[in-house]
């Protein structure tokens, strides 16, 4: 099978498929595998190394990685047909315009071109000043590489802060670093500068809904348009899907990356609409490579049993082994609520190794030095609540007042000939791994008269207990002692 693409999509979706013993190739119009991983991502978010570390591994796999193949030009659309499947994974790499005057003038870069040039070692003199467009990742991806090349930066971004597609962490990290941030900024037209090779005018894009009574930014006190003196105007306003020359149009993949087309699949930032992240990529070319095998194989997607905790997430694991340990498991994660923070004692999180601002824009050293691996584990030991997960605390034992609950080696026994539903092993464990319905009706566990003296409560010869109003004080003591909220104030 052919996938097009050697971005994260592309490549996660070929580790999977050859881990399940097909045969993938993968075609690359770059000299070099990795897409926007390789090519966009700056040395200080992500080397190079790490990048083609990981590559190595899924070519260890018997994976064919062919660069320099561009669909379309040197392989034909026709030719892929001898395929039995092929997955789009070509990513967004067509950058979208400005669409102003002057946007084709000498000293504006678009972002994914000076990115590259930057990784590459060639990267431009932009001079002393700089404007950034844009409000997405590749924008301050883009600021913080002038930044170290030694710019003065200003970010230009048309809607409010809360807007920005940023990662909100790498904005932050921008701030620290130098670099200025301006809102409500749409450019209009870029033209020579007095003092400076260019000069970008901007308009005040405050919506009128926000002003009083519709007022001008004039009324307010804000200027309609102001000019920026700059030496480079770095372009980042998003991308759009790149899909090869010949590919039929109006795919519209449903949610594995199947498409009308049978044996055609799209997946990661080829797909409309597709949030952007490497995060998301990776989990889109997991499911595209269940899809595939899937179907090759005749057999049906149970995208339930296939769901890892409450995300969109899917477990390959529990398709290859459907019996295995994971396999319709972890299905929730319990709500915060349902853990027991008494048992645990507050430990303050470890604090990631930094590069400081003052240092890292001097250099594109790697800003983010992870954690030891002696406070990583630590990290999980101490932190980790194993939220839903059984540790064999033994506390459901000590919690039950009818010894229902017995213990044989790991594994734990209710005797429902003892259990009255009281859910008390449910409101004792510390990680929420127990799950008992709340019927919010009496179930005749006798917990409320057994373990609180009250006059005012009675159990009937049925064993459910009842409310004598003549003796009740109105304490709500009942209320909070009984576990299936049956007692009502």
């Amino acid at each position: 099978m052919a996938v097009v693409g050697a971005g994260p999509a592309g490549l996660t979706a070929a580790y999977h498929l050859a881990r399940w013993g097909h045969e993938v190739e993968v075609l690359e119009s770059r000299p070099e595998p990795g897409g926007m991983l390789r090519w966009a991502i700056p040395e200080y978010r992500l080397p190079k190394d790490v990048v083609r570390a990981e590559i190595e591994r899924v070519a260890g796999l018997g994976v064919r990685i062919r660069t320099g193949i561009r669909v379309g030009e040197d392989l034909s659309w026709a030719e892929l047909q001898g395929y039995d499947a092929v997955l789009l994974a070509t990513g967004a790499g067509r950058e979208r315009r400005l669409g102003i005057p002057g946007e084709d003038r000498e000293g504006v870069w678009s972002g994914l071109s000076f990115l590259a040039a930057v990784k590459e070692g060639e990267a431009p003199a932009v001079g002393r000043r700089v404007a950034v467009i844009g409000g997405g990742n590749t924008a301050i991806d883009a600021a913080r590489s002038a930044r170290r090349l030694g710019a003065e930066v200003t970010v230009y971004y048309r809607r409010a802060p809360e807007r920005m597609r940023a990662i909100p962490e790498e904005v932050e990290a921008a701030r620290a670093e130098g670099i200025f941030f301006r809102f409500h900024a749409a450019p209009e037209a870029i033209s020579p500068g007095r003092s400076r090779p260019l000069s970008v005018r901007f308009r005040n894009t405050r919506a009128d809904a926000e002003r009083p009574f519709g007022l001008s930014p004039q009324a307010e006190g804000q200027p309609a348009e102001f000019w920026a003196e700059v030496d480079a105007v770095i372009v980042a306003v998003g991308m759009e899907p790149a899909l090869p020359e010949g590919a039929p149009p109006d795919l519209a993949p449903d949610p594995w990356g199947r498409t009308g087309v049978p044996g055609l699949y799209v997946a990661g930032d080829a797909r409309p609409g597709a949030e952007g992240t490497v995060a998301h990529a990776v989990n889109a070319g997991k499911r595209a490579a269940l899809a595939i095998h899937a179907d090759l194989l005749c057999e049906p997607l149970d995208g339930k049993t296939l769901r890892v905790a409450r995300g969109p997430g899917v477990s390959v694991e529990a398709w290859a082994d459907p019996a295995g340990p994971r396999a319709g498991r972890a299905q929730a994660v319990p709500p915060l609520r349902m853990i027991q923070r008494r048992y645990f004692a507050d430990a303050p999180p470890a604090r990631m190794r930094r590069l400081p601002p003052d240092e890292a824009i001097w250099g594109f050293s790697e800003v983010d030095r992870g954690l030891p691996a002696e406070r990583a584990a630590r990290e999980a030991r101490e932190r980790c609540f194993h939220c839903g997960v059984c540790t064999r605390c033994d506390r459901c034992l000590e919690a039950c007042p009818f010894g229902a609950i017995s213990r044989e080696g790991d594994a734990y026994r209710v005797d429902e000939a003892k259990c009255t539903l009281c859910r008390l092993c449910q409101v004792e464990c510390p990680r929420g791994a127990i799950t008992m319905p709340r019927t919010e009706s009496c179930v005749g566990c006798g917990y409320c008269t057994t373990w609180f003296e009250c006059p005012a409560l009675v159990r009937g010869p049925d064993g459910r207990a009842r409310v004598d109003e003549q003796l009740c004080v109105e304490c709500g003591l009942c209320v909070q002692v009984c576990p299936q909220g049956a007692i009502r104030p």
